[in-house]
């Protein structure tokens, strides 16, 4: 049997029977251009609007392969607290065209903390988003083992039983936390985010297209990042370190790593390069997915807004043959906008500037 079946009969397992399997969330790379695909609470922009982009092709030599990509938008009022936006997901999974499209609405309430005594902690954000999902698949593209002759190959139909229908449609709820605090250390700022979130905290409908009752399994993340800078945010490296934990029906990723940028201020532009590492562990399997992720990017400024590229390359190094299923490719784009007023507190859709003390 060769590697395209072999991931076909993963897939429809997975799909058709839930009650022993449960599917996991696309998941992307670049910790830090994708925080607002975990976390609804999130504040990537100080004010006006955003737009964040992620497309990821997987094992490239896998007919079909795996594509994710993500849209997300958002719109901030120049001082008030309420943000709003949406996230658009569209999934792919091999030949046999197994496709989830979900629209979600964001809704996000920063609290400003102004205390003598904790300092440090400079605000919380509360989000949470509802939305629709629906998966479908195109059965006739499907081949199973019963189908397969060692003499005349692939001669008879299945016997397995065609589902019910070829999509379902079912809805879907998550919530999130977002804590900033910023320290200072002599020439060094130092502002931290730590965002946990449990995206389809509600979940229900008809997920199976068998017919079962059923809900998308939770999905717990917890990332936190730093932009490390000296008193002067432009025109001095940033260093950025990042980490990620995503915890799944048992299944862990962890993903960590730094970004290293330069913002010229007289330029109105930002080079980064950087590394992360991921790992993959799935209790069933002795064998880790894991990788290492060399990141490059930019960033320019043009007029009132802040456009970012980014792409990442997953090198593995165990797990799956990079040489039979191909690499995986993920770039990034975000554009935001910002008012004059505001142009420089914003500087960089990728690192983050300390608020003064």
């Amino acid at each position: 049997m060769n590697i395209l079946r072999f991931f076909l009969i993963v897939i429809l397992l997975y799909l058709f029977y839930p009650k022993f399997c449960n599917g996991q969330d696309p998941s992307f790379s670049q910790i830090d251009n994708t925080l607002s695909y975990y976390h609804a609470s999130n504040i990537n922009i100080e004010g006006g609007a955003g737009i964040n982009l992620a497309h990821r092709r997987q094992w490239s030599k896998v007919p079909g392969g795996f594509t994710s990509s993500w849209i997300n938008g958002t719109i901030k009022a120049e001082k008030k607290n309420t943000s709003f936006g949406f996230n658009f997901i569209s999934d792919q999974e091999g030949a046999a065209l197994i496709q989830t499209q979900k629209i979600e609405l964001v809704c996000r309430q920063q609290l400003k903390i102004s205390s003598k005594r904790f300092r440090s902690i400079k605000s919380f954000a509360i989000g949470g988003y509802a939305g629709v999902e629906r998966k479908s698949i195109d059965w006739s593209k499907l081949v199973f083992s019963d189908q397969i002759d060692p003499v005349f190959g692939i001669y008879q139909p299945s016997s397995q039983i065609q589902p019910q229908k070829d999509n379902t449609l079912f809805y879907d709820c998550g919530i999130s936390l977002t804590t900033s605090l910023s320290f200072k250390r002599t020439d060094l700022r130092i502002p931290i985010n730590i965002h946990t979130s449990i995206n389809h905290f509600i979940s229900r409908g008809d997920e199976s297209l068998q017919g079962i009752e059923t809900q998308k399994p939770r999905l717990f993340v917890i990332s936190a990042t730093s932009t490390i800078q000296k008193n002067d945010f432009f025109n001095t490296p940033l260093i950025k370190p990042s980490f990620q934990w995503e915890l799944q029906t048992k299944a862990h990723r962890i993903k960590f790593g730094s970004l290293a940028g330069y913002i010229s201020e007289r330029a109105e532009r930002a080079f980064y390069v950087g590394m992360y590492y991921s790992t993959f562990v799935n209790y069933r399997y002795h064998i880790n997915a894991s990788a290492l992720i060399p990141v490059v990017g930019f960033e320019k400024q043009i007029n009132n807004s802040v456009f970012s590229f980014g792409y990442s390359y997953d090198m593995i190094l165990s797990g799956l043959n990079v040489s039979q299923a191909g690499g995986i490719h993920e770039i990034t784009m975000a554009l935001s906008y910002v008012t004059k007023k505001t142009r420089y507190k914003q500087g960089s859709n990728v690192f983050v500037k300390c608020p003064d003390f």
